[in-house]
């Protein structure tokens, strides 16, 4: 059964950089962006669930990053 929060997740977005491709598609690629997308945009681009998988990803990301840039400080 597909689900409205599926649909939403696996409906081509309609703008931004990802024209034509879908959250989940990006989500893969550049879960940063979907995170931007979901704060910034009117109506939502994706689910709520997609959204909350995004910044736990894009959160670590970030978080390696300054852990990399730390270590070559040190």
């Amino acid at each position: 059964m597909t689900t409205a929060a599926d649909e939403l997740d696996h409906t081509p977005l309609n703008r931004g950089k990802y024209i034509g491709k879908t959250p989940s598609h990006v989500a893969e690629r550049d879960p940063a962006y979907v995170v931007w997308a979901y704060e910034n945009w009117t109506p939502k681009p994706c689910s709520e669930l997609l959204y909350k998988e995004c910044k736990k990803d894009a959160d670590e990301d970030l978080r390696q990053r300054r852990v990399a840039r730390d270590q070559d400080y040190d």
